[in-house]
């Protein structure tokens, strides 16, 4: 479901194209009230699933990485190049609405999409051995005048939150058998969320200003 609604498809209506609204903002409210039209919305994440998959493959990495702008195709199609580079926490979003699918149903029809994520999550992740913390660099948060940022507050969150529910699913059902299952934990209590004590806030990236 496009942001700028299916009937125009114009520019002002960024042509159609899903986002990370459909999965944020649109998901909970119609997962509550018209839970058969959640599945139909996660559906369409599910048909683009192995696109998804061949993009990580491209870019270096596991899992499953999805477009920051959907059509049909499944294909980025963003006219943005930044946009579609940077803001990697679209993933990370449609792992939060497969998440509250899980929780409210119980049931199993996109559970390859929310491990897949977490690979992707997984192999995106930047050691530090001096602090023993996982960073994400190089990223787009939500504030898209900002970029690339490293350890933006917002995707890394978004990150952890997808790992951890990773590990929940291969707690909960029985016999689910996947590449990281074992060391899930591990990352997510690794990643690094930013935040200043003395002003006690999550500063936006590594090196935000307050006079931004």
């Amino acid at each position: 479901m496009s942001p700028g609604g299916l009937a125009h498809g114009g520019s002002e209506d960024f042509w159609g194209h899903v986002f990370w609204d459909q999965d944020t903002w649109m998901f909970p409210s119609i997962l509550m009230f018209h839970p058969d039209l959640a599945n139909t919305l996660l559906s369409s994440r599910k048909r683009i699933h192995q696109v998804a998959k061949m993009a990580a493959y491209k870019a270096g990495y596991s899992g499953a990485k999805f477009p920051w702008e959907a059509a049909f195709s499944g294909e980025e199609v963003s006219p943005s190049e930044d946009c579609a580079n940077y803001e990697i926490h679209i993933s990370g979003d449609i792992a939060l609405a497969t998440q509250q699918y899980y929780h409210m149903t119980k049931k199993h029809d996109f559970v390859n999409i929310s491990l897949d994520i977490a690979d992707f999550w997984v192999s995106r992740l930047i050691y530090d051995s001096q602090t023993g913390l996982q960073y994400i660099n190089e990223v787009m948060g939500p504030d898209e005048y900002h970029f690339p940022v490293n350890n933006s507050a917002y995707t890394n969150a978004i990150a952890k939150n997808s790992i951890e529910f990773a590990q929940q699913l291969s707690k909960d059902i029985p016999g689910l058998r996947h590449s990281h299952s074992q060391s899930y934990s591990h990352y997510h209590q690794s990643i690094w969320i930013p935040y200043d004590p003395e002003l006690n806030f999550n500063p936006e990236f590594t090196g935000y200003r307050l006079e931004y």
